[in-house]
């Protein structure tokens, strides 16, 4: 360094003006010759600058031009050789692009031919072997107490906007979540079933089952020859399609063992029944294969698994199964906690249930929307029924006062002696008779003073008796008569379904208010509260999402969440099972536990466990809380940590997959476009292997 600043001191003696100095510097790099590589970026430097901070072809002119104007060298290396270095790095030859016939329907229902992309890696092994000997290079490959000597491959797959995708992950890196370090192993547009997953990319699932170790290059001890631990993750739909299990839906909805249980009807499963020491009997790929010959267990018949791996060794989904805990238990009961308390204190007091949750809530809802529609039909049929009646009296006075205006035609008269029928406007002339019990005559139920819906369909049961008023002997004032107490009696009817209905409107339009436009004052500070924590709530038949529900398990928003309610038991224990999905989310990650540490999340899970019981005491048990429950533990024990490999990862994969395509979505040509969104993935694995992205 002594040297150097004599050096530079000399040359400021022979250049002591500033800008005579960094002329001359300049001139001295410019004229260096082959040395001035020194002050060059390569073209993989280049690369990495520019697909780092995500620089366009404009960009780098600019700045090649401003490092020119300013240092008098091009520092950045020339298009051509980043264009070259991107074609080396190039993963497009890695696979097979083909464009299916896929058959949708179009607004008219009309069936048309679709292109449809897929993509399927050529030579599964070598790729793996090439990124494994990359992370070697670049001191990335770790082995901890979960990996062992081992190196953990996990396969993914899951569903995402309209394309299956199926990629890998190596668990020996400090972030094996990460979406970056996702090798596609291929997709395809449709859905992610048995059928079609075998259909579209069997040749990935040959090739997954057909390797079980890998050989890399040490830089100290030559080739080394390792041993594979295959897993599997993905939600439970896709596990379920891999094993041949019919699906959570299923007498056995558990796809890693054969216990039997059911989720709705009389004969479902409640906590407060669930035996949390009851150990349950693991499936294996042997029991599959038994299984699968008659169906038993909720194995499809005739299945096979597509992955050779043992149940035991596929991964406990964490970012779907902690979503669907919450949305089954928890979302339901804060909204409705939140309801249930406005209604408490609205003076409309519209009656709630102490254990109403928000289902129940909408349950209600429903009932009273359909109830009011009743009550509406029936008021209006109550309400026709008494203007026919005042239409018959007016009938009766008339004729009273001039019989010679009784009208005989044109509809055919009935066996009473006075008939209005014929008096009577069209709308209101019924084909409806009733027969004497005595005589056998016909008569119009108008014409007997019989208006009432309720007496109509009683009198026209076949048993019914009646007596005509001929046989009653009754006079036309008597029948008049008649017909003002049954008109009396139908307005008072009327008037008693009106104040019902008014009562059914109000209770329902408040209740609606409160459901659907969270009115309610505590509703609006439970909403403000996830608002505050960057989880605005969705409409009333929307959830959270997997990133929201993580942040809401945090102690601190639980604490905000549930200062929203009433200190009671009840919420208190619903804040201690929160707090309970709160440790497990946090023991769902990267850590490696022991075997005391797994001791100790056992009694989590069992505390967990018991205060869900006391709780939700009448909900079902969940295939999602039955892992949780029942399997976690059992896993940990085996793997020692749970959520190294987690559905998230390909949860982000979506994402960059959905930007790529509407970055390319000019392209018509829908090969030219998978090479392109290929391409791009693959340059964000190489820049992950090389250290860049993590850098």
């Amino acid at each position: 360094m002594i040297s150097v600043r004599h050096v530079v001191n000399y040359i400021r003696c022979s250049a002591p003006i500033p800008e005579d100095f960094d002329h001359l510097m300049r001139a001295i790099v410019k004229n260096s010759g082959e040395e001035s590589a020194i002050f060059k970026l390569s073209p993989q430097d280049s690369f990495v600058l520019k697909s780092k901070l995500h620089l366009s072809e404009g960009a780098i002119t600019e700045l090649k031009r401003t490092f020119s104007s300013k240092l008098g060298l091009n520092v950045i290396a020339s298009r051509d050789e980043i264009r070259k270095f991107r074609k080396e790095i190039d993963i497009n030859k890695d696979y097979e692009f083909f464009v299916d016939k896929l058959v949708k329907e179009d607004k008219n229902g009309k069936k048309i031919e679709h292109p449809s992309p897929r993509v399927v890696i050529k030579n599964l092994k070598d790729v793996l072997t090439r990124r494994i000997q990359c992370l070697k290079d670049n001191d990335m490959l770790i082995f901890d107490d979960s990996c062992k000597d081992s190196l953990v491959i996990s396969l993914l797959g899951d569903k995402g906007s309209e394309e299956v995708k199926l990629s890998a992950n190596i668990q020996n890196i400090c972030h094996p979540n990460s979406p970056d370090n996702l090798t596609l192993l291929g997709y395809y547009e449709g859905q992610d079933t048995a059928e079609q997953l075998s259909d579209k990319l069997g040749s990935v699932f040959e090739q997954w089952n057909s390797f079980d170790t890998i050989t890399y290059t040490s830089k100290a001890k030559g080739p080394i020859t390792i041993v594979i631990k295959k897993q599997i993750c993905g939600d439970l739909k896709f596990l379920s399609a891999l094993l041949g299990h019919q699906g959570q839906a299923a007498s056995c909805p558990c796809h890693l063992c054969v216990t039997s249980w059911s989720l709705q009807g009389s004969n479902k499963l409640t906590l407060d029944c669930c035996d949390l020491n009851k150990v349950p009997e693991y499936r294996t790929i042997q029991s599959y294969a038994a299984d699968s010959v008659t169906g038993a267990n909720s194995v499809r018949v005739r299945s096979s698994p597509l992955c050779s791996i043992e149940p035991s060794d596929i991964c406990i989904p964490t970012f779907h199964i902690f979503q669907g805990v919450y949305d089954a238990y928890f979302d339901d009961y804060l909204i409705g906690e939140a309801n249930r308390k406005d209604l408490a204190e609205s003076k409309k007091g519209a009656k709630s249930n102490n254990n109403d949750t928000f289902k129940d809530q909408k349950k209600k809802l429903s009932g009273l929307i359909k109830e009011e529609k009743q009550q509406k039909n029936y008021l209006s049929v109550l309400t026709k029924a008494a203007d026919e009646g005042l239409c018959t009296i007016t009938a009766f006075d008339l004729i009273m006062k001039n019989p010679v205006i009784h009208l005989k035609h044109p509809v055919q008269l009935c066996d009473a002696d006075t008939c209005i029928v014929n008096h009577l406007s069209k709308s209101r002339r019924m084909d409806e008779w009733i027969k004497c019990s005595d005589c056998n005559k016909d008569y119009h139920f108008p014409c007997a003073s019989i208006f009432s819906p309720d007496a109509k369909q009683e009198l026209s049961r076949y048993s019914a008796i009646w007596k005509c008023t001929k046989c009653k002997n009754m006079t036309l004032q008597d029948h008049h008569t008649l017909a003002i107490e049954a008109v009396t009696e139908l307005n008072a009817q009327v008037k008693f379904v009106s104040e019902k209905l008014q009562k059914i409107e109000d209770e329902r339009l408040h209740l609606e208010n409160l459901i659907q436009k969270s009115t309610g004052k505590t509703r609006k500070q439970l909403e403000a509260v996830f608002q505050s924590i960057g989880c605005d709530p969705r409409t009333w038949y929307q959830t959270h999402t997997g990133t929201q529900i993580r942040k809401i398990l945090r102690k601190e928003n639980i604490d905000s969440i549930m200062a929203v309610f009433d200190d009671n038991s009840k919420n208190q224990i619903v804040k201690n099972c929160l707090y309970g999905l709160s440790q497990l989310m946090s023991i769902s990650g990267n850590k490696s536990f022991s075997s005391s540490e797994i001791d100790d999340i056992e009694e989590i899970v069992k505390e967990f466990g018991r205060n869900m019981k006391i709780a939700f005491p009448k909900k079902n048990l969940t295939p999602k809380l039955h892992l949780i429950l029942y399997h976690v533990v059992p896993h940990l024990r085996k793997h020692h940590s749970w959520g190294r490999t987690s559905e998230q990862s390909i949860e982000h994969l979506h994402a960059q997959f959905n930007a790529l395509k509407r970055r390319f979505q000019s392209v018509r040509n829908i090969e030219a476009k998978s090479r392109l969104i290929v391409e791009e993935l693959g340059i964000r694995i190489w820049l992950h292997d090389h250290g860049v992205l993590d850098s």
